[in-house]
């Protein structure tokens, strides 16, 4: 399952709530379960993709295993605590350059707005 965390526009409350259901799919299918498996790593697992992880996405995981007997019979795992990948490419924080921006310009808008005044006043006389 998958959960797109990354939304940062505010969408109307139907179009959010679509957005938000969970989307599985399979990623594999084996006759015998391996003692380990990689999901994302982008291989064919008995027919079906093991698609790669994007970053920004929550994944859970479980397992779904189809019991052999006369009738279908399903047991399924419980579900894997949530995981989400970082993102490979982060922007740099740079620590006081963008908080040094909002100090200096209000403070060089004041001094230019009193020059703009003195200007003024020095003029009418």
């Amino acid at each position: 399952l998958t959960q797109d965390v990354s939304r940062l526009q505010r969408r109307s409350l139907r179009h959010s709530r679509q957005l938000e259901a969970p989307r599985p799919y399979i990623a594999a299918r084996f006759s015998v379960l391996p003692s380990t498996f990689q999901p994302g790593d982008q291989k064919q697992y008995g027919g079906f993709d093991n698609r790669g992880l994007e970053p920004g996405h929550r994944y859970v995981l479980f397992v779904l295993a189809a019991l052999q007997k006369s009738e279908p019979t399903f047991a399924a795992s419980p579900f894997s605590d949530p995981f989400q990948l970082d993102n490979p490419d982060p922007q740099p924080i740079v620590d006081g350059e963008e908080g040094l921006i909002w100090v200096i310009g209000p403070v060089l808008a004041v001094v230019f707005i009193i020059c703009i005044v003195i200007a003024i006043l020095l003029y009418k006389k």
